[in-house]
């Protein structure tokens, strides 16, 4: 009888806690990074504060798939409130001390009036195990480098150039097997596979995922290769994000990844970022094509460099030492 009145103690127990624990939805319908970064904020509040019911609500479903820190919330539910969360410090991008993962989980503190303890430096994607062995449905193995030209903020203010990318993979062109993401490509790269705008992000996971390392601007694509575990056992995921001096280095840059910035060299970024949408130090490198001079400054020869330095380390082997 004992065992049994345990049982029925316990089980008012969770509840009373459902029904008198707070319950919210958060929800942010910007961009895919923010998306992400709220991944982070979710999960540092539930470990910070387990009783709190959270829901979120996005345009990015796929990022909340198998994720232990939310549930289904009755938005009708009289005693649920609804939060729209944003990055808060944007506004203080280049003053500030902190990188964005911690914009929305501020923002979150602020208004729900608690304190959240910062964990984990990176997004929070969760892959089910029987997900892991599906890329057969992209075709490609699972030893490549990704590289990506899709830049954040306006097109202009993230340019590289195709020849850059070229030199790097003709570079390693017997050693590493290049996979070229990109949504809208006007890159004709050469000796890459090319998925384009094939895959959905679902399927863009799975190829982080599975990947050896990324080559990137400053993108959203860094944000995912931070929060995305490695099928390969790495700690962190090589990542070079061709970064110039759009954005302030501390506000983006994860610890594991080699970022190439020249913030400090130029004027128009000599304090930080310079945030524009269009370039003010533009530099014309071929035939209508015209990049910003902090992208300009960064050689081919640097990534090559970066690339060589997990390799020199023994985190990667190249693809005739496997």
């Amino acid at each position: 009888m004992s065992e049994i009145k345990n049982q029925v103690d316990s089980l008012k127990k969770r509840i009373y806690r459902a029904a008198t624990s707070r319950k919210i939805i958060l929800q942010n319908y910007n961009n895919l990074t923010e998306a992400l970064l709220l991944t982070a904020a979710v999960r540092d509040l539930k470990l910070s504060h387990p009783d709190i019911l959270i829901s979120v609500k996005t345009n990015y479903p796929e990022l909340w798939e198998k994720n232990p820190y939310i549930g289904e919330i009755d938005e009708n539910d009289p005693h649920v409130k609804i939060y729209t969360v944003e990055n808060d410090l944007y506004l203080e991008k280049n003053e500030c001390c902190y990188h964005s993962i911690h914009g929305i989980r501020k923002n979150i503190e602020r208004q729900l009036e608690l304190k959240i303890k910062a964990t984990r430096f990176c997004a929070d994607i969760h892959i089910e195990k029987t997900d892991k062995n599906q890329l057969e449905e992209i075709g490609i193995g699972d030893n490549y480098w990704i590289v990506s030209t899709e830049e954040n903020g306006d097109p202009e203010t993230g340019k590289w150039g195709p020849k850059n990318y070229q030199e790097i993979i003709d570079y390693f062109k017997e050693q590493i097997t290049f996979i070229y993401y990109e949504k809208e490509s006007n890159y004709n790269l050469k000796n890459v596979l090319n998925l384009n705008s094939e895959i959905n992000l679902k399927q863009l996971i799975k190829l982080i995922y599975y990947s050896r390392g990324i080559i990137c601007p400053n993108s959203t694509l860094m944000h995912l290769a931070a929060g995305i575990e490695s099928s390969h056992n790495l700690k962190s995921r090589p990542c070079i994000v061709i970064g110039g001096g759009w954005e302030n280095p501390q506000w983006y840059a994860y610890p594991r990844h080699r970022v190439l910035s020249v913030n400090g060299c130029l004027e128009c970024c000599g304090d930080g970022g310079c945030w524009k949408k269009e370039c003010i130090c533009p530099i014309e490198i071929g035939e209508n094509l015209i990049i910003p001079k902090c992208m300009e400054m960064i050689k081919s020869e640097q990534v090559i460099r970066e690339i060589e330095q997990y390799h020199t380390g023994e985190m990667l082997k190249y693809n005739d030492e496997e």
